[in-house]
């Protein structure tokens, strides 16, 4: 399995600072959760666990394997970049 970070691809969410109020910013975090949960259950069948949900943030840490990365390939829209977040090894 590899460990992966995904984006998702909602061009209309802006940095809670700039929303108009409590309820706006509560509004998108609800958006961005139901995201989450779709672009999980679209993963259903195929192997992978959730290493992070990120709160308020378009983000997502996976282990995923190779079913799984095709799937968020493939889903469009809803993901922007699926990106290796494997440990790297400090040089000396």
């Amino acid at each position: 399995m590899t460990r992966a970070c995904l984006r998702e691809g909602d061009r209309n969410l802006k940095p809670e600072g700039e929303l108009s109020s409590p309820a706006a910013v509560e509004a998108q975090r609800r958006a961005i959760a139901q995201t989450q949960d779709n672009l999980l259950a679209s993963l259903a069948g195929t192997t992978f666990s959730v290493a992070r949900k990120y709160d308020g943030l378009p983000l997502l840490a996976l282990e995923i394997g190779a079913a799984a990365l095709a799937r968020l390939e493939a889903a469009g829209a809803l993901v922007t970049r699926v990106s290796s977040d494997s440990p790297r090894l400090r040089q000396p």
